[in-house]
């Protein structure tokens, strides 16, 4: 009891510092009774809490994942989604098991998933450092969950940690929310938050979807020029839109519509 009761009190020390978020760490080794005690209190009630549910295998899912979103509400990262991603933008994956990840069990419910390209985990933890995401991978899969509807998507940031052992990370992540990429995508998933989703174009290499009317994402993970036609139903028409990230305009009219997507690019239209 002394333990549940320090608990409770260093929560309610942090929301009274500031805090509006906690991630919880492990919580697949925690019982009901440990997540209540700091979950169900009324200090906690507007705060965004995840956990760590780490899964490695269909079987570690059965055992730790499915359960925790049957005995609690709390969202976790989404790694069946993570899992897919690298899978999809892997040698010979396809990005057709992107287009509807949740429908298909690679992907947590909507309002349970906290999505990701990176986390802390993977570059710091040498054993975990093989489900780095190649760079431009990385980058086309935050327009991805940045694109997409469903779940919360993290952005993760650090101060080079990683760069004593391996070099090579410098400036990979360090604060990286104010890259100019990110700052666009993160403008794309503001602007277009809670409209529904809908795909116009899938192939292994080339997925394309829309958020309502107002914003469409292009990614294309081959190292061709793409060049595909897909319908304007449901878009502004005529209507214009501009790529948030490469900064160009495109004019919409008629039935359908023809889109160039440059090799390993990822584009975001938003109706201007």
């Amino acid at each position: 009891p002394r333990v549940l009761s320090q608990q409770r009190e260093m929560f309610a020390a942090l929301v009274e510092m500031g805090f509006d978020g906690f991630r919880i760490d492990a919580i697949k080794h925690m019982t009901e009774r440990m997540i209540d005690n700091f979950a169900e209190r009324d200090f906690m009630a507007d705060k965004y809490l995840f956990g760590e549910v780490f899964i490695g295998s269909d079987r570690e899912e059965d055992i730790f994942l499915d359960p925790f979103l049957v005995e609690t509400w709390i969202p976790a990262y989404d790694f069946p989604l993570f899992q897919t991603i690298r899978a999809a933008f892997g040698f010979g994956g396809s990005l057709r098991r992107l287009a509807r990840p949740e429908t298909e069990g690679n992907a947590l419910p909507p309002n349970r998933a906290l999505t990701f390209a990176v986390n802390h985990d993977i570059p710091y933890n040498d054993s975990f450092r093989y489900l780095l995401l190649d760079p431009q991978d990385e980058h086309l899969a935050y327009a991805y969950i940045l694109g997409r509807d469903g779940g919360v998507p993290l952005v993760f940031c650090d101060r080079n940690e990683s760069t004593e052992n391996h070099p090579e990370d410098r400036d990979r992540w360090a604060n990286v929310v104010q890259r100019e990429d990110l700052q666009s995508m993160i403008q794309f998933h503001n602007a277009v938050h809670g409209q529904p989703m809908a795909i116009l174009y899938e192939t292994d290499v080339v997925l394309v979807f829309r958020r309502g009317n107002s914003g469409i994402v292009a990614i294309n993970k081959s190292g061709t020029e793409t060049s595909l036609e897909f319908s304007t139903w449901g878009l502004n028409n005529p209507g214009s839109y501009q790529d948030l990230i490469h900064q160009q305009e495109i004019e919409i009219s008629g039935n359908l519509f023809t889109l160039s997507v440059p090799p390993r690019t990822a584009q975001m239209w938003l109706s201007v």
